[in-house]
């Protein structure tokens, strides 16, 4: 009984595989645009601050957090002189796995061979090697900078004040919160998703006050007060929202 107890206590002090925590800040040159080039994500939330530098946390989970020191973030100048924050995952085929089965957090997503969700028994289902991933951002930038977001699957969170934005994501949808007052061109853009928002935008279907939905397969120009910045959302299969804060 006391070999029981004492393997149980070893089990017990052995370390739990945690998320890796990674907090960067890079400098920021006034008028460059900047590009966040986030293939692997989950969910992407942008504010802006007063500081002239930008400013990332992530919290990485890689294969159940047994690769988190393959994920790396870094920056350059790209030729179109836009600053570019590259998040990437190093040796994605080495470290893929065959996740048959697998108990998961149904928020992540899988890059490799095919899978899908088995909501019933809260599993995934897949046919080849996989990576798993759920990599959150919270990045902070400049109020007056021009941002260009791409990513997968990620959700792109945006908290707007101003500047020229174009949001990009596949299967990730776009939130968009901004004043009632804001001064805004968007040029809206989904295939398959929907479009929700309770901002007074030039629609006949929009209602100030509660978010009511205006359409899907949408491709459509809409001004905020008469207009100003404009703002690119682009989802593929994605809803979009746009909501007064």
């Amino acid at each position: 009984m006391k070999t029981i107890f004492y393997l149980l206590f070893l089990i017990c002090s052995l370390p739990l595989a945690a998320q890796k925590k990674v907090e960067k800040t890079f400098p920021y040159t006034n008028g460059k645009e900047i590009y966040l080039n986030l293939k692997y994500a989950s969910d992407i939330h942008i504010k802006t601050w007063d500081k002239n530098e930008i400013g990332i946390m992530v919290s990485v989970n890689i294969n159940n957090n047994a690769n988190n020191d393959n994920f790396v973030l870094e920056s350059s100048t790209t030729k179109d002189s836009q600053i570019e924050i590259k998040g990437n995952i190093k040796d994605l085929k080495l470290i893929s796995t065959v996740p048959t089965n697998v108990q998961s957090d149904s928020r992540g997503n899988y890059y490799g061979d095919n899978r899908f969700w088995d909501d019933e028994n809260k599993v995934y289902i897949s046919s080849g090697p996989q990576v798993f991933i759920i990599i959150d951002y919270d990045i902070y930038i400049p109020e007056q900078a021009a941002l260009l977001v791409k990513t997968i699957s990620g959700n792109v969170l945006v908290d707007y004040l101003k500047g020229k934005y174009r949001l990009e994501t596949i299967s990730g949808k776009i939130d968009l919160k901004t004043a009632a007052t804001t001064k805004c061109d968007f040029s809206l853009h989904t295939i398959t998703g929907d479009v929700y928002t309770n901002l007074a935008l030039e629609s006949p279907q929009a209602k100030n006050g509660e978010l009511s939905r205006v359409g899907g397969q949408y491709d459509r120009d809409l001004k905020l007060n008469n207009g100003g910045e404009k703002l690119v959302l682009k989802t593929i299969s994605g809803n979009i929202y746009l909501r007064k804060k």
